[in-house]
């Protein structure tokens, strides 16, 4: 089960608005390669090493955004962010499921 934090959802929206705006066939390969990468997280969460503490990441394929997120003993996985690859590293880290 993956849970998403509420900013890490608004993140989402915005990069999606963003290139909707530029783009629908763009934002429509973002939607995918966004949907794409959560199914690789869901199915080898191990695979993606850990970077900070126990928190992993995954690139979006031909985006440069980041998916941050941790695996839980129970195998739930907590999103905390979708981050643009030129924010502030770390901005996320107090956001708690």
């Amino acid at each position: 089960m993956i849970r998403i934090h509420s900013l890490a959802s608004a993140e989402i929206e915005e990069a999606f608005i963003w290139y909707t705006k530029h783009s629908s066939r763009v934002a429509d390969n973002f939607s995918a390669s966004l949907a794409e990468a959560f199914v690789k997280i869901q199915h080898q969460p191990l695979l993606y090493a850990c970077f900070v503490e126990d928190y992993r990441f995954i690139r979006i394929k031909g985006f440069p955004y980041l998916i941050i997120f941790s695996l839980e003993p129970d195998d739930r996985i907590n999103v905390y962010a979708v981050m643009h690859e030129s924010r502030e590293p770390g901005y996320w880290q107090n956001r708690n499921l």
